[in-house]
């Protein structure tokens, strides 16, 4: 059977140097170094070289989304579906402030939440991962849970993924791994790493 365009190895390499090249504060030395990824594997993907679908590649999904990056293995390997892009390119703090220009009450509700727990933080939805639920634009508060990661079981989850980036997802407990899940599939799943802050959704308001 003949390779589709999209399979050749060349394509299949560009495919992962564009995708890692998206991770703009960090070369593929440290990226690799970072999520304990082989040099060597990394500089055979990006050659086309020994590539399929597996744990590795999915090691390698899961460190990009760490970035804010979303990729599925279908558009590295196949070339099908959307390529790796940013979580959002919108700016975090241009919709905080178009938020609070659309509900001058929300500081108010926190102040009230925050009153009775000091372990409740609020967050902006920055992308459609999880509509029709979740939308972009809309907000949400959620209670601090990391310390008992198990009460996240099928909840919908405020997500810190470091360098203040946030996302929501669901997440479900599997032998003890804390797995992140979006509605729309095309976005891969990922795992918190231990000792990660997870925030279980407690308020949602949708954007006007």
């Amino acid at each position: 059977m003949s390779q589709k365009p999209s399979q050749n190895a060349k394509n299949i390499g560009a495919r992962f140097r564009s995708a890692r090249s998206l991770v703009l504060s960090l070369n593929r030395k440290s990226f690799c170094e970072r999520y304990e990824i082989n040099r060597y594997t990394m500089q055979s993907w990006e050659n086309g070289l020994h590539v399929s679908k597996g744990k590795n590649v999915e090691k390698f999904i899961e460190a990009l989304a760490h970035e804010g990056i979303a990729c599925t293995a279908e558009w590295l390997i196949d070339g099908t579906g959307e390529p790796a892009r940013p979580f959002d390119e919108r700016d975090q703090a241009s919709l905080a402030k178009e938020q609070e220009l659309l509900d001058p009450h929300t500081e108010k509700i926190l102040a009230l939440y925050e009153e009775s727990n000091k372990n409740v933080i609020s967050c902006l939805i920055n992308d459609d991962a999880m509509a029709p639920w979740f939308k972009k634009g809309d907000q949400v508060f959620g209670m601090d849970i990391s310390k008992e990661p198990e009460r996240a079981h099928q909840k919908w989850c405020i997500v810190d993924l470091g360098e203040n980036r946030q996302v929501v997802r669901k997440a479900v407990v599997f032998k003890e791994q804390l797995i992140l899940t979006a509605e729309d599939k095309r976005i891969p799943s990922f795992c918190l790493a231990a000792g990660a802050a997870i925030h279980e959704v407690i308020w949602h308001r949708l954007r006007q």
